[in-house]
């Protein structure tokens, strides 16, 4: 409610950065809200949430040249990372009430199949609202049986962030 009181007086809060920069910049078809354009508006206020994104922490395999210490505990060499751990058990029962009429679960931060929280999530999404898009931003570094048999149960959409594919710059 504090976020939709400062986005109506037209301040976006701290945690829409993304956004108002892309606003700024007037890359209007980049905005991430517009994920949002095709949901039902009368859902809206009536605790329905249809879509929830998430990132637990910043547990990761690698440390990418597009990322920083806030998505990747690899930054820690220098001293910067923050290692955050922002959710707790309580969290995720909470998440529970909300699962059956979701839309998507986004999970953000980190390796998302390096953070055991999302396993409980997705069991739990898989079981009660096996239509909801579970999506996951991966480094598509860690695939074994267990994320295989995961994601051939679930609804995954799978978005593979990398470096580039240009073997000079890569290098």
């Amino acid at each position: 409610n504090a976020y939709r009181k400062q986005i109506k007086s037209r301040l976006l809060p701290d945690a829409c950065y993304f956004c108002r920069n892309r606003l700024k910049n007037k890359e209007f078809h980049q905005v991430t809200i517009r994920q949002y354009d095709d949901f039902k508006i009368r859902l809206l206020g009536k605790k329905n949430i249809q879509s929830i994104q998430v990132a637990f922490n910043n547990t990761c395999n690698l440390r990418c040249v597009m990322c920083n210490e806030i998505y990747s505990t690899q930054f820690k060499k220098e001293g910067t990372c923050l290692n955050r751990k922002v959710y707790d058990k309580r969290f995720i029962e909470d998440l529970n009430k909300y699962i059956p009429k979701l839309k998507e679960f986004i999970c953000l931060g980190g390796e998302p199949f390096l953070i055991e929280e999302y396993y409980e999530i997705w069991n739990q999404i898989i079981k009660e609202n096996p239509k909801c898009e579970i999506s996951v931003i991966t480094n598509g570094t860690i695939l074994n049986d267990r994320i295989k048999n995961l994601i051939d149960s679930g609804n995954f959409k799978i978005n593979i962030s990398f470096e580039t594919i240009n073997k000079e710059k890569y290098e």
